[in-house]
This record gives structure tokens, C-alpha cells and sequence, in this order.
């Protein structure tokens, strides 16, 4: 598969799912269970990204599935001001019909070492 159609299907799911704060910016993890579930943590610092109906219907128009259930989770921060917490939702798309192997070959090229130099040492 052409390392082109894995970078758009992560672009097309931050497209998706894209929060137009300034002061926290969400993150997006990507994995895939065992039994071919794909899932997709999406979470920020202070309060958890915005989920609409629009943006599970594009998700599951991408993957082609509207088995898709959304968990939400939190982890408080300093208890005085919240810093370092962690708000947001795991979506979990299963009997994806569309996009799956560049989905499970996104998730495999990320967790590859990468190689060259890193603060003066060698990786590899």
C-alpha cells in the first residue's frame, strides 16, 4: 500500500474530527483489537473535544460500518488547576467495510522505530 493513501486516511480523520479551540488542542491515537476492531482515542487537556451526530455519520460513511460506539473517559490533572488531565472518547468502529488496511498500515508505520539521529545518539 502507498505510504500516500495511508498519511490521507489520517488526514481525512483529523479532517473529521478537527475542534477549533486555541487553547487546548486534542490529540488522536489510533490502534487496532485483536479481533480487527478499529479504534480511535480522541481526547484533550481541561475538557473533552466536541462529538457530534455529523461526525460519527462521516466516520462511518469512511469506513463503510454504523457499528461505531463511542466510550468517554477523564482523568482529572493537578486538583488545583487541572493541568496534565486528559478528557475525551474512545471510538470504536467495528465490521469496517472501507478503509481498513490503510487504517491497520497507519497503525503499523507509527509504531515502527524511526531511524537517523536523535539528540546525538543513533536510532534505530
Amino acid at each position: 500500500m502507498k505510504k500516500e493513501k495511508t498519511r490521507w486516511i489520517g488526514h481525512r480523520i483529523e479532517e473529521i474530527l478537527a475542534d477549533d479551540r486555541e487553547w487546548s488542542k486534542p490529540y488522536l491515537e489510533y490502534s487496532v483489537r485483536t479481533d480487527g476492531t478499529l479504534v480511535i482515542k480522541w481526547g484533550a487537556m481541561y475538557e473533552a473535544p466536541r462529538l457530534s451526530f455529523g461526525k460519527l455519520k462521516a466516520l462511518s460513511e469512511l469506513f463503510g460500518t454504523d457499528k461505531i460506539d463511542v466510550d468517554d473517559y477523564a482523568n482529572s490533572g493537578c486538583e488545583s488547576c487541572d493541568f496534565g488531565s486528559n478528557y475525551g472518547h474512545e471510538v470504536t468502529i467495528e465490521e469496517a467495510t472501507k478503509e481498513v488496511d490503510a487504517f491497520k498500515k497507519m497503525v503499523e508505520d507509527a509504531k515502527k522505530p524511526k531511524t537517523g539521529k536523535v539528540k546525538g545518539r543513533s536510532v534505530k
